[in-house]
């Protein structure tokens, strides 16, 4: 009588962890987010401070738009991390390369 009630609350342990594993593996691929175009990444940074169309109508070399990103950056590093500012001067820079 023991046993029985010993396999049983082992298999619903078991129903139960595989359970709460589905659901938060489930949880998880839906916060999954993801990663921006660097067109989206710079629309969504750069405008946080001024209309997209200023950088857009300018052209620079890389070496100017890495000051200028980086000048940007100094105003408010909450705003554009390290790597969000080498994907945003790469995508200012392409137009200036054609």
């Amino acid at each position: 009588m023991k046993k029985g009630i010993l396999v049983k609350g082992i298999l619903l342990m078991v129903i139960l962890l595989v359970t709460f594993s589905l659901a938060f593996a489930m949880e998880m691929e839906e916060k999954k987010e993801t990663k921006p175009t660097p067109e989206q990444l710079f629309k969504t940074v750069c405008s946080q401070c001024h209309p997209v169309s200023r950088p857009q109508a300018k052209t620079k070399s890389a070496t100017a738009w890495e000051l200028t990103v980086k000048r940007m950056q100094k105003k408010d590093p909450s705003k554009i991390s390290d790597d969000d500012a080498k994907v945003i001067i790469e995508f200012l820079t392409k137009p200036a390369e054609k």
